[in-house]
């Protein structure tokens, strides 16, 4: 049973709350430990289609790691404790399916970063965005300024980065840190929705389309086009391919037969 996670899985999406209410829902070295473990399991698991992510309580999604653990902690026990960050935060991105956070409240430090892995970031009104850790002698270890570079661009990431600004939600939206904005009281409708929305296509070019859309930027058009081509040509033979056609046409028989 989970320790630090609240596990809620219905209609092939699970939603995964961060239950540290308290501690604003900072990152321990066990929830770090805890949280790839669970990520884990939802690689296996064929009937599910996407992960919602929220932080327990309405004061933050996430606070970072958690400062006061780090505190009494020897610099190699500190260093052990970003790389169990790195490791979970990579397991997000990683995953075949599709991850949402949904952000309320404050969203700092390894918490940004989190969000920064998952594939679509939903805010709410009340959400505010920052890398403390600027201010603390350090930066943001677990990949926050190449993910948030690649998100906002280098401009609005140097900004945000340099002077530990304080972003929000408004903000956020109009950069792209996020792509949707909802009032705190829709939060998980939108994100309850959002996955409705995902579910519509097949989980298999979603998957495919999730590789894309990481790997390919960084490639060049011919290389892209020819990793695109590898995870596309299998399909055109596949069962789910033929099924999807056949039902396409049998949609469009039917409106026509209704109208």
């Amino acid at each position: 049973m989970a320790k630090f996670f609240i596990e809620e899985k219905k209609d092939a999406v699970v939603t995964l709350t961060i239950n540290r209410p308290d501690a604003r829902n900072a990152i321990s070295q066990g929830l770090a430990e805890e949280f790839y473990e669970l990520l884990d399991t939802y690689s296996a698991e064929a009937d599910v289609r996407a992960l919602v992510i929220i932080g327990s309580g309405d004061k933050a999604f996430c606070a970072g790691a958690d400062l006061k653990e780090r505190k009494v902690m020897t610099p190699q026990e500190r260093w052990t404790q970003t790389l169990s960050l790195q490791r979970f935060i990579n397991k997000i991105e990683a995953l075949p399916i599709p991850v949402i956070a949904a952000i309320r409240g404050f969203c700092l430090g390894g918490g940004l970063e989190m969000a920064l892995a998952c594939d679509i970031r939903i805010a709410s009104e009340t959400a505010v965005f920052s890398f403390p850790e600027m201010t603390l002698g350090a930066f943001p270890g677990s990949g926050g300024p190449a993910r948030l570079t690649r998100v906002v661009g280098m401009a609005a990431a140097k900004e945000m980065l340099m002077t530990a600004k304080k972003v929000s939600a408004e903000e956020a939206l109009r950069i792209g840190l996020v792509q949707r904005l909802v009032s705190d009281a829709r939060l998980e409708d939108e994100a309850a929705a959002l996955c409705e929305e995902i579910k519509k296509s097949t989980k298999r070019g979603v998957a495919a389309v999730k590789k894309i859309t990481q790997y390919t930027p960084e490639m060049s058009l011919e290389t892209a086009l020819a990793y695109s081509n590898a995870l596309r040509e299998p399909m055109d033979g596949s069962a789910d391919y033929d099924a999807g056609i056949q039902t396409f046409f049998a949609q469009k028989e039917a409106g026509k037969q209704q109208s």
